[in-house]
């Protein structure tokens, strides 16, 4: 008899007060008698069970699909992070780069501000030697006109009578060579 043939004969024959199970498969020789109302307890304990064991299932199914969901998450932001860790990487190169550029172009202004002050320094020097030229022939052109004159005036004050215009124009030839 199989254990289907158990159960039916367990569903009519419910004048029986123990039931025998036995198991066919003789690999485990275990005999068990247990009474009707312990048997309606042991069932309604096993289903207890079996839907507790469900339950567990069901949640660790439930936090199976969480933690892969989690995973997925977690392997995706590791992309984002890593991700974001090339382009800080590549923007750090990028900005070292500038600042090189940015530290040479100064140093470039630099030198040029550098020369732009020589040069200023050159005009000015040059200015001011223009300047001191420029009084120096102004100083020696006043001696000269002034020699000039003191020559025009001793010549005409050494000519006796009157001076024609020929003897004036005479005298200022001869000053001036």
């Amino acid at each position: 008899m199989g254990m289907s043939n158990y159960l039916k004969n367990l569903c009519f024959n419910k004048n029986k007060t123990e039931i025998i199970v036995e198991d066919d498969n003789k690999e485990l020789p275990d005999v068990r008698k247990i009474s009707v109302p312990d048997l309606k307890q042991y069932l309604i304990k096993g289903y207890e069970e079996i839907r507790k064991v469900k339950q567990e299932k069901e949640q660790l199914e439930n936090d199976l699909e969480d933690a892969k969901k989690y995973k997925d998450l977690y392997e995706a932001s590791l992309v984002t992070a890593n991700e974001f860790q090339k382009r800080d990487e590549e923007n750090n190169v990028k900005i070292t780069k500038l600042n090189d550029i940015i530290n040479n172009l100064r140093l470039e202004i630099e030198d040029k501000d550098e020369t732009i002050n020589n040069y200023k320094i050159q005009k000015n020097e040059l200015e001011d030697r223009e300047q001191r030229i420029d009084t120096i022939i102004h100083d020696k052109e006043q001696i000269a006109i002034a020699a000039c004159k003191e020559s025009l005036i001793e010549e005409i004050t050494n000519l006796k009578g009157s001076i024609s215009k020929t003897k004036l124009i005479s005298l200022i030839e001869k000053v001036s060579d």
